[in-house]
């Protein structure tokens, strides 16, 4: 614990998990870039993907109902491709992030629930899942901190087992908040101190600078 210290597989999954899913921090001219590919070697996954990312990073800029849109315009495309829906997860994990950001958080909840239970053994997206679940009972009226804790560390303690140092990153991130929040004593920064030295390049980044604020913010 860091307070004391069937889906068919794609080799392409594990690389969106990690990089493109997160489309609201990604410039919306790169996701236009996917989208014009797609579009000019006539590929309708990438295309459903691409129409989903933009419409994250829609919902990032500010342009909710625009950006919703646009990945349900994605999600209808993709469901109606004759391939194995190796994605499925990660869209309703674009999709339920969006709904976050549009205040919508209560329905978004009922999308990463889908997106973890279809993920069944894919564990290399499901930390992000446990994350984003987290992140979305903290914005639902009522918010129950002891319930979003309890994703965060799960997300945590996964990542640590795959050794994925970012996951673990954003995961003690949002521990370390959650904790001073509920009146913690200094002393929860330590174990995102100890990620965060692990790290020896990549300090531009947006994690890694929110991890520097958070640890010098007290």
């Amino acid at each position: 614990m860091l307070r004391s210290a069937q889906h068919r597989k794609s080799p392409n999954a594990h690389r969106i998990s990690l990089v493109d899913a997160r489309a609201a921090d990604r410039p919306r001219p790169g996701v236009l870039r996917v989208l014009q590919v797609a579009r000019d070697t006539n590929l309708q996954i990438w295309q459903a993907l691409g129409r989903s990312l933009l419409g994250a990073a829609n919902t990032g800029i500010g342009r909710p109902e625009d950006g919703l849109a646009q990945i349900s315009d994605g999600l209808d495309l993709y469901h109606g491709l004759k391939t194995p829906p190796v994605f499925w997860p990660l869209l309703l994990y674009v999709q339920a992030g969006a709904y976050a950001r549009s205040g919508r958080a209560v329905e978004g909840l009922g999308m990463i629930e889908d997106a973890i239970e279809i993920a069944g053994s894919e564990l290399t997206v499901l930390p992000e899942l446990y994350l984003l679940k987290g992140d979305l009972l903290l914005a639902v009226p009522d918010a129950s901190g002891s319930a979003a804790e309890s994703w965060f560390q799960r997300g945590f303690d996964m990542a640590e087992g795959l050794d994925a140092k970012m996951s673990q990153l954003r995961a003690s991130v949002r521990l370390c908040r959650l904790w001073r929040d509920q009146g913690e004593p200094a002393e929860v920064s330590r174990p995102l101190r100890a990620i965060y030295e692990t790290f020896t390049e990549g300090f531009a980044t947006a994690d890694l600078r929110e991890a520097r604020d958070v640890l010098e913010s007290r």
